[in-house]
């Protein structure tokens, strides 16, 4: 738990809700969840380096070419999680996750910036107090 709260507050990790009509937890998050079921298929297809994920896609492809039928779709599923994996695999070890990390600076700053002109904004439209009469 203290590596996703070190993961939040270094931009690396977004909170966002699976089930947008639930309350926000760990079991509610979506990236949580995707990278979850990623470790599954990791397991299922007993895939333990990033060498044997590219050829687990690459004989799954070779099988889709050379079968027909119901095999065949449920080839086309398998070969769909573990391309799904080796995306999340890329984004986050080879370079996008530099990039998440700029993207989610950016939003930070533009946030901080609508805050402090939204209270610029209210001070202006601020009628004068009037002191005594006249």
């Amino acid at each position: 738990m203290n590596s996703v709260i070190t993961l939040v507050r270094t931009f690396a990790f977004t909170p966002t809700k699976k089930d947008t009509n639930k309350m926000y937890s760990f079991k509610n998050d979506k990236t949580i969840d995707h990278l979850c079921r990623c470790l599954g298929t990791l397991s299922e297809f007993n895939i333990n380096s990033r060498e044997n994920l590219y050829k687990a896609v690459e004989i799954l492809q070779e099988r889709i070419d050379n079968c027909d039928g119901d095999e065949r779709d449920d080839l086309k599923k398998q070969h769909a999680r573990i391309s799904s994996v080796i995306r999340t695999y890329e984004e986050i070890v080879e370079g996008h996750y530099i990039d998440n990390l700029i993207r989610a600076e950016r939003e930070s700053k533009a946030a901080a910036e609508r805050v402090t002109e939204q209270k610029n904004t209210e001070t202006v439209n601020r009628k004068p107090k009037k002191f005594g009469r006249h």
